[in-house]
């Protein structure tokens, strides 16, 4: 990986964990009740 200031892997990490967490319930949403 290239080096990065602290504030650009600060931000890069809070916009993957935003996407990760979305996937999920977006999934969910669009299967309706069938998941958990």
């Amino acid at each position: 990986m290239f080096p990065m200031t602290e504030q650009e892997r600060q931000l890069g990490r809070r916009n993957f964990i935003k996407a990760v967490a979305t996937l999920p319930a977006a999934g969910a949403r669009r299967e309706g009740r069938a998941g958990c």
